[in-house]
């Protein structure tokens, strides 16, 4: 296991808290989902794309604001993240 610091070069507080929102773009692993349900926890909007309708739902997914599924459900994704209020922070900043 790596420290956040080895992987993005950031302390790991800095990298789960800086954000305004969350996206889990399925598939993906199990660290994708703890880093989803952390931002979830700190009342975070946090949503789901994945590409197409699921054979099973994973009970979990009905903690994020919204799922989100294929091409129509990207841009209506798209559409949902443009309505956050606030501005937009540049983590390079």
């Amino acid at each position: 296991m790596y420290p956040s610091r080895k992987v993005t070069g950031a302390p790991s507080s800095a990298s789960r808290t800086s954000g305004q929102a969350g996206v889990l773009v399925l598939p993906a692993g199990k660290s994708g989902h703890l880093e989803l349900g952390y931002l979830i926890g700190q009342g975070k909007p946090a949503y789901i794309w994945m590409p197409e309708e699921p054979d099973r739902w994973d009970v979990m997914y009905r903690f994020a604001d919204a799922v989100f599924i294929g091409d129509t459900g990207i841009d209506e994704l798209i559409v949902t993240l443009g309505r956050l209020q606030g501005p937009m922070e540049d983590p390079h900043e």
